[in-house]
């Protein structure tokens, strides 16, 4: 009896030694470098303003294709427009996205709420985009955007999302951060 629950115990330690060293082996880390191309950000201060009105549409470090940034604040509702206003001030912080010249969809974020805050590398805001998968593979990802400006007054979005998931019965676990700019309208 005694030696079934050496065993028992000895298989347990080696299947979870196969699942840590499993989940190592198969992560991701993907970290986009700043764009030396782009203007540079504006050095972050405790309170920096980032209220303006920017194009909805920009670029970013990940392709030649162009970037939502109704999709980036909003990952889980669909939401287009043509730009994007920003208020802000201590305690709120206000985004407006706009068809020409009609209002699409408004959120008021908190800081009392932590729904945003501001940081040494710009506003943050935390977001889930959720859970999701198609085929052999399930995952959740969640994340932060840091928004801030760049000298030629562009609204800079750096968003840094982790993941987690089963792709056929592997564990996935995976880091990134991509940059993002849009243009003042």
């Amino acid at each position: 009896m005694h030696r079934n629950r050496n065993v028992i115990s000895y298989l347990s330690l080696k299947v979870v030694t196969i699942g840590i060293i499993a989940l190592f082996l198969t992560s991701c880390v993907f970290h986009d470098v700043y764009p030396s191309t782009w203007a540079n950000p504006i050095s972050v201060e405790k309170n920096m303003d980032i209220s303006g009105t920017y194009m909805a549409s920009g670029e970013w470090t990940g392709g030649n294709y162009p970037q939502s940034l109704p999709g980036l604040l909003f990952p889980n509702q669909p939401i287009h427009g043509t730009h994007i206003q920003i208020a802000q001030s201590n305690d709120t912080l206000e985004i407006s996205v706009w068809e020409a010249e009609r209002l699409v969809h408004i959120k008021l974020y908190s800081k009392e709420n932590k729904e945003f805050d501001c940081t040494p590398k710009g506003i943050e805001i935390p977001y889930k985009a959720g859970v999701g998968g198609q085929g052999f593979e399930l995952g959740m990802d969640w994340g932060t955007l840091y928004l801030t400006k760049s000298t030629d007054g562009a609204l800079i979005v750096n968003k840094r999302t982790t993941a987690t998931g089963v792709v056929l019965v592997i564990p996935v676990v995976g880091s990134s951060s991509t940059w993002y700019r849009f243009k003042q309208k």
